[in-house]
């Protein structure tokens, strides 16, 4: 996403809540891309809701990626692990809905998909790589002259780390 384009979604949309209960609670209030929020319009399940898009959101979701067929991009499916979780359910939907492939706003989606994979390969290839290669090169070092890890090996196996970590950028 790009500066500008992020607006504040009402996860429970304001032109169903017409005396505003729920127009400014921070449980209903999350940052979304302005053309998917756009596109989902009013549309909200009538039981159960959407789960929070915070922590954990992951865990309650299955997704499977696909390359299509005439290699346009790739195809998301998304699924409840738990077909009795509602909230769960509902949000695979949306999230169907938001990826079609047969959407203009999905043509968009795999677009950016592919600058983000360019910018993930490159951060690979920048950051990852070498930072691999050092700890290769410094634990080989170790075993010939099979001493203990020296201070060098050990930052570089915690850069490693903080690199491919969940909370480094592209992982």
């Amino acid at each position: 996403m790009t500066l500008g384009t992020v607006v504040v979604d009402h996860r429970f949309p304001r032109s169903r809540d017409p005396e505003g209960l729920r127009h400014y609670d921070w449980d209903n209030l999350f940052p979304a891309c302005s053309r998917c929020n756009g596109r989902r319009g009013n549309k909200y399940p009538e039981s159960g809701g959407l789960l929070s898009p915070g922590e954990g959101v992951e865990t309650e979701l299955e997704q499977h990626a696909e390359a299509i067929a005439d290699g346009a991009g790739v195809a998301c499916h998304f699924h409840a692990r738990d077909p009795q979780n509602q909230q769960a359910v509902a949000t695979a939907a949306e999230l169907v809905f938001l990826h079609d492939p047969g959407t203009a706003t999905a043509f968009r989606a795999r677009m950016n998909t592919a600058d983000l994979l360019t910018a993930i390969r490159t951060y690979y290839a920048e950051v990852v790589h070498p930072l691999e290669g050092e700890v290769l090169t410094l634990r080989s070092k170790r075993a010939r002259e099979q001493t203990h890890a020296p201070a060098d090996l050990r930052r570089a196996e915690r850069d490693l780390r903080a690199a491919v970590s969940r909370r480094a950028p592209y992982t």
